[in-house]
């Protein structure tokens, strides 16, 4: 594994500033976890950022809405653990409000919303329920030495790649910004395609063997 530590030190080597002469400690920390919060915002569906299980919300009777984990930036579903169904998204911004009297109809909720960083559930339920909640939610920033990315090792050294091109960026050098922003880029679409590779939708083929069958006969 690749630690905070050891990505500070490389990217300062890397840019001639073992001493760090130019950059602090503190500030090669900065550019490196920019660069892994850069990474992070390409993409919202890196494996590492989807949590389940992690956020368990119950429910009491004629409770309309619960408040989410401080840093969900996207719901992508929610169980009925108690009841054991999945509760749908609503289908456009006023479509709870057609079905629905908030906090004046209650029952068994199949319909949710997120609204103010909480869960809305229409109808409100009549009995306690509790929720699994699967969402994106990035990961911390390193701070401690011995911390490391939340993704596979063999791709922490990426992240040293986007330190250097922020760096020299501060540093008035563009040629070498540009050069290192650009290999950074093309690191993390590599990454992501292997990591995403056969988690994609795809639509099955169809194996047309007619013609085949008809000349073997």
């Amino acid at each position: 594994m690749t630690t905070f530590t050891n990505l500070k030190v490389r990217a300062a080597s890397r840019f001639r500033d073992t001493a760090n002469a130019v950059y602090s400690d503190v500030e090669w920390g900065g550019y490196v976890n920019d660069a892994y919060r850069w990474i992070t915002l390409s993409h919202h569906d890196w494996p590492w950022m989807v949590q389940l299980n992690a956020s368990l919300l119950t429910f009491t009777p004629n409770t309309q809405a619960m408040a989410l984990p401080v840093d969900v930036f996207a719901v992508r579903s929610i169980f009925n653990v108690t009841d054991n169904y999945l509760i749908r998204p609503r289908g456009n911004t006023e479509s709870h409000l057609f079905e629905y009297t908030p906090l004046t109809d209650v029952g068994y909720p199949d319909l949710y919303r997120i609204r103010n960083n909480s869960v809305e559930l229409y109808p409100a339920p009549d009995h306690t329920v509790v929720l699994r909640i699967e969402y994106v939610a990035p990961p911390v920033d390193m701070s401690a030495g011995a911390d490391v990315p939340a993704f596979p090792a063999q791709y922490h050294m990426v992240i040293v790649e986007g330190a250097l091109a922020l760096g020299y960026e501060d540093d008035g050098a563009a040629e070498e910004h540009d050069r290192h922003w650009q290999k950074f880029i093309d690191q993390v679409d590599k990454m992501y395609h292997a990591m995403m590779a056969g988690q994609m939708s795809s639509y099955g083929e169809i194996s047309d063997t007619f013609f085949t069958s008809e000349m073997s006969n």
